[in-house]
């Protein structure tokens, strides 16, 4: 009986001796973020500079760029781990059918999430309808040419030079209107013509769209 006693004893103290393992658990404390950008068919946008700024005091202010990422074949800007908070992107030029899009932008960053965002640079647009008539008798001034050219890229140049600058051309219907889609944010200079001659009877001052605005302008012409 003794010596059964005495095996159960030694038995207890060689497992109370044993180790014990400690096991951590490793808590996130980030979040990871991708950015694709694409044209209206869903294809990606490669080459793009991708600027991601911090919001100071929350503020929608464009401050120091935190970090700038290529867009890769696909159109993705890889940006890794970042601290959990709002980020506000925007994009060197995009371009899509040769017009460059202005993209401004805010990601959400959460802990332990994996954000992957893609957007379409065309949506990055507004519309505007604009009318023309005469000075003297508001007549609708159709079948005119007009032109819609970057504000940084107009000069007073003839009509053959403009119309390889201008982001957009069309000719006012009999009412005296013409429609475009155009990006947001982005100033134009509007230039009437004569489609026959091509006199320019005009050119407007600046004018620009905000994301998802329909704008209605209307310009008196020399007619």
């Amino acid at each position: 009986m003794k010596k059964i006693t005495l095996s159960l004893l030694l038995l207890a103290g060689l497992m109370s001796c044993k180790k014990t393992t400690n096991v951590e658990v490793a808590v996130p404390t980030s979040g990871s973020l991708s950015y694709k950008l694409t044209d209206e068919t869903g294809k990606g946008i490669p080459g793009v500079n991708i600027n991601l700024h911090d919001l100071v005091d929350g503020l929608k202010m464009e401050p120091v760029v935190l970090e700038r990422v290529v867009t890769d074949a696909n159109g993705v800007a890889d940006f890794g781990d970042l601290n959990p908070t709002t980020y506000y992107i925007t994009a060197d030029t995009p371009k899509v059918n040769n017009v460059t899009y202005i993209v401004k932008d805010y990601v959400q960053v959460l802990t332990g999430v994996v954000k992957q965002k893609s957007i379409k640079v065309t949506d990055f647009s507004g519309g505007v309808t604009l009318k023309f008539g005469s000075y003297y008798n508001q007549t609708p001034a159709g079948n005119i040419g007009i032109l819609l050219v970057p504000f940084e890229r107009y000069s007073s140049r003839p009509v053959s030079y403009l119309t390889k600058v201008a982001d957009y051309k069309g000719t006012t219907s009999s009412a005296g209107e013409v429609t475009f889609k155009i990006p947001s944010l982005k100033a134009y200079t509007v230039v009437a013509y004569n489609l026959n001659t091509e006199r320019i009877y005009e050119a407007y001052m600046n004018f620009a769209v905000t994301t998802n605005e329909n704008k209605s302008l209307y310009y008196g012409l020399p007619l």
